[in-house]
C-alpha cells in the first residue's frame, strides 16, 4: 500500500508494519478487517500524520546550529519536490489505498469521477500520458508471454 498521501517523512510505514505485526492493528486489507478496524487504522495514520506534520509549524529554537537550520529546510524543501512529482493517481506499482468507507465520503462530495477514480487502474485513467501508456501495455503483453 502506498501511504504517500499520509506519510510526508517515510516513517509512518514502517510504524504501520511493526503495529499489524505485532497483532494493534489489524490490515485493512485483510478478509477478517471490518468498518471498525478499518476505522481504527485510518484513525491512527491520521493521529500518526497529524503529529508528524505538527514539527514543521513550530518555529526553530535559538539553541540550534545553523547546519541543523539549513538541514531541516534542505529536508522540506526536498519532501516538497519529491511530492509535486507524485502522480495524483499514485505509482502503478502502489497504487494509494482507499478505505471503502473513504469511497463512500469521496462520492457524497461529488470528488468521486471517472478521471480520479480509484478503482479504475492508474494508466487507464483519462489524463495519463499515452507515451507511458503504450510502454506499460507492450511490457505487460511481454510478461504473457
Amino acid at each position: 500500500m502506498d501511504f504517500s498521501v499520509y506519510d510526508a517523512l517515510g516513517d509512518t510505514t514502517n510504524k504501520l508494519y511493526k503495529q499489524v505485526q505485532a497483532g494493534k492493528l489489524l490490515d485493512p486489507r485483510e478478509a477478517r478487517a471490518n468498518k471498525q478496524t478499518r476505522e481504527e487504522f485510518r484513525r491512527t495514520i491520521l493521529q500518526w500524520q497529524k503529529e508528524e506534520l505538527s514539527g514543521y509549524d513550530a518555529p526553530y529554537h535559538d539553541d540550534m546550529s545553523q547546519e541543523q537550520v539549513e538541514l531541516n529546510l534542505d529536508i522540506s524543501l526536498l519532501e516538497a519536490k519529491i511530492m509535486a512529482v507524485t502522480p495524483p493517481q499514485g505509482y502503478i506499482n502502489a497504487p494509494y489505498y482507499y478505505f471503502p468507507e473513504e469511497l463512500d465520503e469521496l462520492f457524497e462530495a461529488g470528488k468521486l469521477d471517472r478521471k480520479l477514480d480509484p478503482r479504475i487502474e492508474a494508466y487507464r485513467r483519462v489524463g495519463f500520458p499515452h507515451e507511458l501508456v503504450k510502454r506499460i501495455e507492450e511490457f505487460k503483453a511481454e510478461e504473457k508471454k
